[in-house]
């Protein structure tokens, strides 16, 4: 991470980004594990500072906490100038408040039900490299690589119903969420296999927004014997309740 990478996400954040940069700062989310954990706590930054109700006791913290944990994160962005290394200090700060201190703290329920199953393209005697290439990318959790991959993949293979799925997973686990929606819609609606999966991940997607009526009503369209999800609709409803 140096100065521009700093400025970059801090344009990103500020809807201040040309248009023409932003294929290349997903791109560098995609493939750059260092930057996408930054823009997380950034992110997590502006939201928790957004927080009014705790402000004095994040004053404290920070007060408390900054000369034990931030010497050595300090020491990093002395090289960048005065706006830049607040910034960075404060997200620092930021990001061990919610690890250690967070009375906002709710449970994920979203991260603890999408548990995605391996997707499995090669196994079908058609496949080929491109297949091969957008399995490897979504097993692996390249979900941006992913959803490119399976786009083209599907121009070629639409009746593919599991890479259609896949599509939608990566398409919300992207943030493309309306567009994972007209997908998992459009699946549970078909008459595949792929069914239950389509509306167990149609409320996923509910609940990854907060929707949360919205969520419980579609888990309440997966029966309960169902053999994929039953089970855990029912517990993700009770959870949400």
């Amino acid at each position: 991470m140096d100065a521009n990478d700093y400025r970059l996400i801090d344009a990103y954040l500020q809807k201040e980004l040309p248009p023409d940069q932003l294929p290349a700062f997903q791109q560098r989310l995609a493939s750059d594990a260092t930057f996408a954990a930054e823009l997380a706590l950034r992110q997590n930054m502006n939201n928790y500072l957004r927080t009014q109700a705790h402000q004095h006791q994040l004053e404290e913290k920070m007060a408390t906490l900054g000369p034990t944990y931030f010497g050595e994160r300090a020491a990093n962005l002395r090289h960048l100038n005065a706006r830049y290394w607040i910034m960075g200090l404060v997200a620092a700060v930021v990001a061990v408040l919610l690890v250690v201190w967070n009375p906002l703290r709710q449970p994920d329920l979203y991260h603890e039900f999408a548990q995605h199953q391996p997707l499995n393209l090669t196994e079908k005697s058609t496949a080929g490299q491109l297949a091969a290439a957008a399995e490897a990318s979504f097993n692996a959790g390249n979900y941006e690589a992913a959803y490119r991959q399976l786009t083209t993949y599907l121009q070629e293979t639409p009746a593919d119903n599991q890479a259609r799925l896949a599509l939608g997973i990566a398409a919300l686990e992207t943030d493309r969420v309306p567009e994972a929606q007209a997908i998992f819609t459009a699946v549970a609606a078909g008459d595949s296999v792929f069914r239950s999966y389509g509306t167990w991940y149609l409320a996923l997607s509910y609940l990854k927004v907060d929707a949360k009526t919205a969520a419980k009503a579609t888990l309440e369209k997966i029966p309960t014997t169902d053999p994929d999800f039953g089970a855990r609709a029912i517990e993700l409803r009770r959870a949400l309740e």
